[in-house]
């Protein structure tokens, strides 16, 4: 029957695992490895190890301060981030009132607007006609406002 253990295993693996091996080790070590089937299979194994773990790089593991700063950056960024959410809602309904008053205002001023607005103006009865005239850019402008409210919010709120 083959054993399956050595008793100088773990002596090896020891003096392996301390770099010691081969140069720094009892010439009669080196002669049971030779001699002993186990210890020599113990010995590759490990010194494939040793080697796999000197070629590995190192982790450097970040000081606790620098990870506290860090950790601080963070939670103010996100801090900022929530304090910033209602101003963005605020600044997509201002640039959709801009956006509005400056179609009423161009459709005040402009004459291309006015002919329009009163050929349209000029089928309809004296006393909604002249309701209508008053006020029609300000309705067109809330009807601006009415529709492109919805798409700058949607602009302001998606993440792309």
């Amino acid at each position: 029957m083959t054993p399956i253990q050595c008793s100088r295993e773990a002596e090896i693996i020891e003096v392996i695992s301390a770099g010691r091996w081969p140069a720094q080790t009892h010439p009669e070590l080196r002669d049971h490895v030779k001699s002993c089937a186990i210890c020599s299979d113990v010995t590759t194994v490990a010194l494939a190890m040793r080697e796999h773990h000197d070629t590995t790089v190192d982790i450097a593991v970040p000081s606790a301060g620098l990870v506290w700063w860090r950790a601080e950056l963070r939670a103010r960024r996100e801090a900022r981030r929530a304090a910033e959410r209602p101003l963005t809602l605020v600044h997509g309904l201002a640039g959709a009132c801009a956006i509005g008053v400056m179609a009423a205002v161009l459709s005040q001023m402009s004459p291309l607007f006015n002919r329009f607005f009163a050929s349209l103006i000029a089928f309809m009865p004296e006393s909604p006609t002249l309701l209508l005239q008053q006020h029609l850019p300000l309705a067109l402008g809330l009807g601006a406002l009415v529709v492109l409210a919805p798409l700058a919010l949607y602009f302001v709120f998606s993440d792309k």
